[in-house]
């Protein structure tokens, strides 16, 4: 059994223990469950070995066994709960467990309603989510794992588990510093998710009916909004739901199925619709960003557009990822200074003022400073690759304390905290 599978297999049995507390549970009733665990992640792992050889014999049956058996609902179950933490996981008899698990299957209709939510981004756009219930959250982590066996995953994407943010920009420092990469195409597909549709998931290996049910639910569930503008509950139908595990996954699968197909990319680096590829000069930059238009724009499925598609030079500045990387010209060796955007800069002042307005009641100067300056310091905190000398910091806190002037003045200002411009040798 491979390592990851042994991991998850742990954290199921540590769940399982917390779910059959209590004297409800017999020990044969234990021991049954747990042998659901081992036989799941030991099918799930011949699975993940057949779908890497090339004639994938015999892989049908077993992934219909992994998507609609009582081991793959309970392990997926239980895995959901666990994330949650274990001290929330109320006990259940064996009987209200199977209950919910044969009503949790992703390849038959879930019932379940779905709330829509509304989530402020770092440039002020707004991006419609769903909350998911119990039931889609269980089918979609059964359905994610299947999916992972299956090898969809785009080894470009550092959105994924175990990567991250700052696993992303150590990649783009290191194809800076050491592979001497220079040029840069960054891109930022517009309304990805809404626009991605049955036709360009052509080739997931999953059945119809998981499909339907479990991945793009929202065509057919009852939605709940509240607070959201009627287009925006419409918009929350179409593509992909955003704040679904799959959809994410999928998301990825698609992008990372079409930057394969690139010729002249030095390095590729995602996260979920965000990228940044490396060229080997301008001219090359270029022609990268000409065939990914072109190549997204005539998709089998239907054009993708872009909302952002530049070239950028790493003397000049790049931005991603709520960081902006430049190189430093006046170091010896290569080296990029890592700071935060102005972008995230503006988000830290907007949010900023959003806790200041939530405080009750209303602050006086010293509980906003005290405030503004907590909350300062766990936002640098958030930015691991910002070194920031004490200049900056004391730049930094005068900003801080001019937002809170301006919010117990009543006159918000928009101070914007700039990325530093570095002087140029030459």
């Amino acid at each position: 059994m491979p390592i990851p599978f042994l991991a998850q297999r742990q954290r199921c049995l540590r769940a399982l223990v917390a779910l059959a507390t209590g004297d409800q549970w017999s020990w044969a009733e234990r021991h049954w469950h747990a042998r659901q665990i081992d036989r799941y992640f030991d099918d799930l792992a011949t699975f993940e070995r057949r779908m890497a050889k090339p004639n994938r014999r015999c892989t049908r049956r077993l992934r219909h066994s992994l998507l609609t058996g009582y081991s793959g609902a309970l392990c997926a179950f239980l895995q959901e709960a666990g994330s949650r933490g274990i001290k929330r996981i109320k006990p259940q008899s064996p009987e209200q467990l199977e209950k919910f698990l044969r009503s949790a299957c992703p390849a038959r209709p879930l019932f379940e309603h779905a709330v829509i939510k509304t989530q402020t981004k770092a440039n002020g756009e707004k991006r419609v989510t769903l909350s998911l219930g119990r039931k889609v959250r269980t089918a979609q982590r059964l359905v994610s794992d299947v999916l992972e066996a299956s090898g969809v995953a785009n080894p470009f994407d550092y959105s994924r588990a175990g990567k991250g943010r700052e696993a992303a920009i150590a990649e783009i420092v290191r194809l800076v510093e050491e592979e001497g990469i220079r040029d840069f195409v960054i891109f930022d597909l517009a309304n990805y998710f809404t626009s991605v549709d049955a036709k360009h998931l052509k080739g997931v290996p999953l059945p119809k009916k998981v499909m339907r049910h479990a991945v793009m639910f929202n065509r057919h569930a009852i939605l709940l909004h509240s607070g959201c503008t009627a287009t925006e509950a419409e918009a929350a139908r179409h593509g992909l739901p955003q704040g679904a595990r799959v959809s994410g996954l999928l998301a990825s699968t698609l992008l990372g199925r079409e930057l394969r197909q690139l010729d002249g990319a030095m390095g590729i680096v995602t996260y979920v619709d965000d990228g940044v590829i490396g060229a080997c000069d301008p001219a090359g930059a270029k022609s990268l960003a000409e065939a990914i238009k072109l190549r997204f724009g005539n998709h089998h499925g239907g054009p993708l557009g872009f909302k952002k598609l530049d070239v950028h030079s790493i003397e000049q500045g790049i931005p991603f990822l709520g960081y902006w990387l430049r190189l430093d010209l006046l170091s010896e060796l290569p080296k990029v200074t890592v700071r935060p955007s102005h972008e995230a800069r503006e988000k830290f002042r907007r949010e900023l003022m959003r806790k200041l307005a939530l405080t009750s009641p209303k602050p006086d100067w010293d509980t906003a400073i005290e405030v503004a300056h907590a909350y300062g310091k766990r936002w640098r905190a958030a930015f691991s690759h910002w070194q920031p000398d004490e200049a900056e910091i004391h730049e930094f806190e005068g900003k801080v304390e001019i937002f809170v002037g301006d919010f117990l003045s009543g006159f918000p200002g928009k101070h914007g905290l700039k990325p530093p411009v570095l002087a140029c040798v030459g």
